[in-house]
């Protein structure tokens, strides 16, 4: 059986529901346009778009013109809609708006969070009958709108016992206090051989705004440096990514010009020794293989490893359009990078290795011809599973993938990103997932095999029953006492919130202990992207065996001028 799997960039879908006319932003999945920033003063109806995100009228309206959710044929203009909205390239049009800032949108509309470009006003209902033809009757939202283009609203189960309080963890520190940007979000980080750590985060601003990554540096005292823009000669920065390589830390990410789709697409990489001062970036993107003929949106999600042994080699991965597959450039320098050679067939996951010099890779995938085939809920289907493929020679060559979820999960697509991590001194390999359904219910489970292959067992790291949103999870290993170290983002008694497990191997089984929170609650937790609340795809987790300290590097959403916003944290733990 071969597995497809699900490319984070998903290339041309994406760009059939950005919305036309306007920059798309690049950098994950389906990633449309951002929120732009409404009007100061905007109190009802949905704000106009305005300044740098105007859009254009066309050059007649007719004299009724068109309500949220009503029939348009100018995509990415104001065409037949009303004053201040625009037209969605979707079947006969969609007429929409951007929420006021307090969340209103005028009768007949309801603000509604959306996992492609931001809160959008669109047509309320109470059932299919008051949508149009083609347009069904969203029962979670109550809006008329396509599958897939909504997420579902964060489960609302009963109130239940919460994590046990923070005990382990510092304070949350906030990192991005500059306020440089509307909001941030997608931290990376690696350990340095100071035992510093070096932090890149996402800075995002308005829909059409030029973004960029922003950098800081965690110190061993507990102290941190200000938030610093990172230089690059592209306008736009998604996706960063690090590692540290013959003592430096090595970061890549994804750059482009706007457009849609993306133009001038490059991946980036630059090294930096503190954290502070980084090499000029470079593009070590394949363009004869990957970006023929300078093709727009050619490439997404870059992601960059190294294996432990002395003298291994540098490995950039990212997705490829042109190829529809994810690859993998091996540079032994640093500098100069043989021919990207292929790994799986998509790109949305994660990458590790170990000291044994084994490179790991796990990424979503859908088993093709499965009963019931057709359009995947990207919130959870039993079609979905993750795959695994392993490189013994520095990512020159990699195995047929296997399936490495268990039979009859589903694992969501968005706020997923599963994780893979491998001891060698026990022989272990684990991989970490979500797995839910579409509602937006999900588990995190802990998958273990040996690392010579073999049977997979399964275990729940959530201490709370099935109900509640548990995502993004992440996970790094304790080489010394072989523990698991596990956080991620969930939602238990319909309060955001970042929660901690330590895993410990017990033969072929793992035991998870109690869930401990990590941050302060949330202001807001959503399945909202490209808005200032979104949380993220991904957060950071570092372990410093020397000083036996747990550093976690998350996105979590607090008030600002009242509003809630989604902003980067660090915390830290001690560990026995």
């Amino acid at each position: 059986m071969t597995a497809r799997v699900e490319r984070r960039g998903a290339g041309r879908a994406r760009r059939a529901l950005a919305l036309a006319g306007l920059a798309t932003l690049g950098g994950c999945p389906d990633r449309g346009p951002a929120q732009p920033t409404p009007p100061p003063g905007t109190a009802t109806g949905s704000a106009p778009v305005t300044g740098s995100s105007a859009v254009a009228p066309s050059a007649s309206v007719p004299a009724t013109p068109a309500p949220v959710g009503g029939a348009c044929s100018a995509p990415g203009a104001q065409g037949e809609c009303t004053a201040g909205h625009l037209c969605l390239p979707m079947p006969g049009g969609y007429c929409t708006g951007f929420c006021a800032p307090d969340g209103s949108c005028g009768d007949g509309a309801r603000c509604t969070p959306t996992v492609r470009a931001g809160e959008l006003c669109l047509a309320a209902c109470t059932s299919d009958a008051d949508c149009r033809p083609g347009y069904g009757c969203d029962p979670a939202w109550q809006v008329c709108m396509l599958p897939g283009f909504i997420g579902p609203k964060p489960p609302a189960c009963a109130p239940g016992p919460r994590p046990k309080p923070r005990t382990s963890f510092s304070m949350a520190q906030l990192l991005s206090k500059g306020r440089t940007s509307r909001y941030s979000f997608e931290p990376a980080a690696t350990l340095l051989p100071s035992g510093e750590v070096a932090v890149v985060y996402t800075a995002m601003n308005g829909m059409l705004d030029d973004n960029g990554l922003e950098t800081t540096v965690l110190h061993t005292d507990g102290s941190f440096d200000a938030p610093r823009p990172f230089a690059s000669p592209k306008k736009r920065h998604f996706d960063p990514w690090l590692t540290t390589w013959n003592g430096k830390a090595v970061l890549v990410w994804l750059g482009h010009d706007g457009g849609s789709p993306d133009q001038n697409v490059a991946i980036g990489m630059a090294t930096s020794a503190d954290g502070v001062t980084w090499s000029a970036p470079v593009d070590v993107l394949d363009t004869k293989q990957d970006c023929p003929d300078a093709m727009r949106g050619c490439a997404d999600k870059p992601m960059v490893a190294t294996s432990g042994k002395k003298g291994a080699p540098l490995v950039v991965f990212y997705y490829s359009e042109a190829t529809e597959g994810l690859r993998a450039r091996v540079s032994a320098d640093g500098a100069t990078f043989a021919p990207s050679v292929p790994v799986a067939e998509g790109g949305y996951g994660h990458v590790s290795a170990d000291a044994a010099g084994t490179l790991r890779l796990v990424a979503g995938a859908q088993q093709p011809g499965a009963p019931g085939d057709g359009r995947v809920d990207r919130f959870g289907d039993k079609r979905t599973f993750v795959a695994l493929t392993e490189s013994t020679d520095g990512g020159a060559s990699w195995s047929k993938p296997e399936r490495a979820s268990a039979e009859g999960d589903a694992v969501p697509f968005y706020f997923s990103n599963p994780q893979v991590l491998s001891d060698p001194q026990r022989k272990r390999v684990y991989v970490l997932y979500p797995t839910g359904t579409p509602d937006g219910a999900w588990d995190i489970v802990l998958a273990s095999r040996p690392t010579t292959g073999g049977a997979w067992s399964f275990t729940r790291v959530n201490d709370d029953a099935h109900c509640a949103s548990h995502m993004k999870p992440s996970a790094v290993l304790d080489p010394v006492m072989g523990g698991v170290h596990i956080v991620w983002t969930e939602n238990r008694g319909a309060i955001g919130r970042v929660v901690y497990a330590a895993c410990t191997p017990y033969g072929d089984k793992v035991r998870c202990g109690k869930n401990e929170q990590v941050s302060d609650d949330f202001a807001a937790y959503s399945f909202v992207r490209h808005a200032r609340t979104w949380l993220g795809e991904y957060d950071a987790l570092v372990f410093d065996s020397a000083r036996r300290a747990l550093h976690v590097v998350y996105t979590a959403t607090a008030l600002e001028d009242g509003k809630p916003t989604a902003r980067v944290y660090w915390t830290t733990a001690k560990t026995d």
